[in-house]
């Protein structure tokens, strides 16, 4: 009944083992095949995605940039000459009982008696007055607050006769 009788084998022969096997290596090397190359394709079209994203991105932070440089007003470089020139200058002059020492920020060294000085109004920082002249060249601030160093009263715009009055060493202006 289910064998033939002429060779002895069986109708449905089986096949071994092995063949199993191999069919079973060979469905799973072909799926992971597949897998890797859907991935690969995966990752270009992404890399691609991104890549148009961030040139996109770029050339629109690269635009509003130019906008916004050619949209805003030139920097501050320095006071104008007269402003400068308008600021108060006097000699340094010690008060008796006095020890406090006035450095000047701007070279680092000790404010000396009889030296000419300029006292900011705003912040009422003492400097040397070559010193701050060339300071307000270039920067319009106060080297120590980074205070605007212009007058904020009109009033105070007026040139100062030099020499007229003398800086203590508290810092108050002494009329001589």
């Amino acid at each position: 009944m289910g064998f033939d009788e002429d060779t002895g084998s069986p109708l449905f022969q089986r096949k071994s083992p092995v063949d199993l096997n191999t069919k079973i290596m060979i469905a799973a090397i072909i799926s992971v095949t597949t897998v890797i190359f859907v991935l690969t394709l995966l990752h270009l079209y992404t890399r691609s995605v991104l890549s148009r994203q961030d040139h996109r991105r770029r050339t629109a932070i690269l635009r509003l940039l130019l906008a916004s440089a050619a949209s805003s007003p030139t920097p501050k470089t320095g006071l104008h000459p007269s402003v400068v020139a308008a600021l108060p200058a006097s000699t340094f002059t010690t008060a008796e009982g006095n020890e406090t020492v006035i450095e000047c920020s701007v070279c680092l060294s000790v404010v000396q008696e009889g030296e000419t000085v300029r006292t900011l109004p705003n912040c009422h920082h003492t400097f040397h007055a070559e010193c701050i002249d060339k300071w307000f060249g270039g920067r319009s601030s106060c080297p120590i607050f980074r205070a605007e160093a212009a007058p904020r009263h009109p009033m105070l715009l007026t040139p100062e006769p030099r020499g007229r009055g003398a800086v203590s060493r508290g810092g108050d202006m002494d009329e001589s």
